[in-house]
């Protein structure tokens, strides 16, 4: 009706196209209905409510606003994020929470990625929290260069159980020339901002190069950065508190790990093993049992002018 359509004007919505968003029902038809009428009609995909996803959905190149929706996904569900990687700018994208279930803090358990994010160029994406985020790079002759790197792209997430760098294996022995079904499958110069994570992996055909990881608070016991591939990547402020591993592989070169520790112990040590090259973990200690108040400002203080 007349109704319907002035809305779609404005945004596009799951509802429009019979998405039930409580949760409960299948919403993933609606869903791939409202994704493709956004994608043609160049508009932005919003949603706010609870969607239950049982397939793989593919919301890359588009402007999504989903920071207030939660996405439960079951089966086969999957949602696939990023833009197209022959694109300098692409579009942005924002998530609550994407989950499979309920969240194990343990990332060894996941090995269904629930993200998974391909083509990211130029890109800013938010995610509140998930659990187990991939990003993903091939250079599959059908899809290339679409896929094959992701670069210059801000990702910022509240909290994921897992984040992973990989890429393709079938093209693990191509030439490292880039090219289609080459080993040029790449993630480098990208920004991610971590509030808290518990296992990160950099792995690969590629030596991944010069992103920077800021934050991160990787504290249960199992824990653990492990870089496999890549070089002069770093880590700003990692907060690892005497517990997880730390493990660059023999294909590592120039990463650094900067990590910092509030507390009042001034040794705190974690399991690290550098078979790389030039790799360097760097631990800032901010000891506060020494520290000795000089003064104080409050409402009753001489001269207080409200500013503290």
């Amino acid at each position: 009706n007349g109704l319907r359509w002035k809305r779609l004007a404005d945004d596009v919505r799951p509802e429009y196209f019979g998405a039930r968003g409580d949760g409960v029902a299948d919403d993933t038809a609606a869903l791939i209905k409202a994704i493709d009428f956004a994608k043609k009609t160049g508009r932005t995909l919003c949603g706010t409510a609870k969607y239950k996803v049982s397939q793989p959905v593919n919301l890359r190149a588009l402007t999504v606003d989903m920071k207030k929706a939660d996405v439960n996904l079951v089966d086969s569900g999957q949602i696939i994020i990023g833009g197209d990687a022959r694109n300098s700018f692409n579009p942005t994208q924002s998530f609550g929470r994407i989950l499979r279930g309920a969240i194990k803090f343990d990332p060894a358990s996941y090995t269904v990625t629930s993200i998974q994010c391909v083509g990211a160029k130029g890109q800013r994406i938010d995610i509140k929290y998930t659990d187990y985020l991939q990003f993903y790079m091939s250079t599959d002759p059908e899809t290339f260069p679409s896929d094959a790197s992701q670069a210059y792209s801000t990702f910022n997430i509240d909290f994921a159980v897992k984040i992973e760098i990989a890429t393709d294996p079938r093209y693990a022995n191509g030439s490292e020339i880039d090219g289609a079904a080459s080993s040029a499958q790449w993630f480098n110069e990208n920004i991610l901002n971590l509030n808290r994570c518990l296992g990160f992996d950099m792995r690969g055909s590629y030596s991944h190069n010069c992103n920077r990881i800021v934050g991160g608070t990787f504290e249960t016991v199992k824990s653990y950065i492990n870089i496999e591939r890549g070089n002069k990547n770093n880590f700003v402020s990692a907060r690892l508190e005497g517990v997880g591993s730390v493990r660059f592989g023999e294909k590592t070169e120039g990463n650094i790990l900067n990590r910092t520790y509030f507390g009042s112990v001034s040794a705190v040590l974690i399991d690290v093993v550098d078979k790389g090259v030039l790799n360097r973990v760097e631990t800032e200690v901010i000891d506060k049992s020494n520290c000795t108040r000089v003064f104080e400002l409050n409402p009753f203080s001489p001269r207080y002018n409200g500013f503290s």
